[in-house]
């Protein structure tokens, strides 16, 4: 039932890792997307998190070690960590095991990074997005059904052409999808989700608010869906839900707890506030 879903997140792994390089890194592949302005600080401060783990070991989980990764003047906290570990994981990963021709493997610093590598964290989210949401169609619809469900979202040309870049949005979507499709699952219809099941879709909702602000919109689909089927008895079930967010998005971020409640404050009242670039998607 998933080998429909699964062979069409592959190729659509294959098709993205294929077509990532900016700057000719690899001449035998086709030429990727050129640099954008995001990619840059969201590549560097991946470096920066898996360089601090690098440093720090096991020692890094230490409020001491946390205060001062997170404190420092390089540190850059317009967006949560989680996102961006993820593209700084693959970075490292890809550049340990192929590293791109003409760019030398050593380090010429502490957050020398190389873009076509970083990338391959957006191609691997795309690709389990594609596969989460053609295997949850499987298991209700068939396996035709979760195979061109896989399709119909590989052949959308903006999120294709996003997946191509070190961006935070293609991330967020994995971890948006995986809320959205998990909860559908598990909190079913025919009676009100236990604790267990609500905390778990907390924890999930909690790891998408550490991707980017997108995750606000979430709670209030979640909260009017939940209504909706369940009335009052959705009540405890949403109360724990959030509850777990919240745990899971301050304990997840420490620069939060350096001057909590004003770094709290301070995100949310000031994520939207970003510089316009109007961008032609062709």
């Amino acid at each position: 039932m998933l080998l429909g879903p699964g062979i069409v997140a592959c190729v659509a792994l294959v098709a993205v890792l294929a077509t990532l390089d900016p700057a000719d890194c690899r001449p035998a592949l086709p030429q990727g997307p050129g640099v954008t302005l995001d990619e840059t600080f969201n590549i560097q401060m991946g470096a920066f998190f898996t360089e601090a783990a690098r440093t720090y070991g096991v020692g890094l989980l230490s409020p001491v070690s946390l205060h001062e990764v997170f404190s420092t003047p390089g540190y850059n906290p317009d967006h949560p960590p989680l996102a961006r570990l993820w593209l700084g994981i693959f970075h490292d990963l890809v550049q340990w095991m192929a590293p791109p021709a003409n760019v030398a493997n050593g380090p010429a610093g502490p957050l020398a990074t190389v873009t076509v590598s970083a990338r391959a964290g957006s191609a691997v989210a795309f690709a389990l997005t594609v596969f989460l949401v053609g295997g949850f169609t499987a298991r209700g619809h068939g396996s035709f059904a979760g195979t061109a469900a896989a399709a119909s979202l590989v052949m959308m040309p903006r999120v294709f052409g996003h997946a191509h870049l070190a961006a935070l949005e293609t991330v967020t979507g994995l971890f948006w999808t995986a809320s959205i499709l998990v909860t559908a699952h598990l909190w079913s219809r025919r009676s009100f989700p236990s604790d267990r099941v609500a905390a778990f879709t907390g924890l999930l909702i909690g790891l998408t608010f550490l991707c980017k602000m997108q995750a606000v919109l979430l709670p209030p689909l979640l909260t009017v869906w939940a209504f909706w089927n369940w009335r009052l008895f959705a009540f405890r079930p949403l109360v724990i839900a959030g509850l777990m967010t919240g745990v899971v998005f301050i304990v997840g971020w420490p620069w939060l707890w350096l001057d909590f409640p004003k770094h709290f404050v301070d995100y949310f009242s000031s994520a939207t506030n970003r510089t316009e670039l109007h961008c032609w998607y062709l």
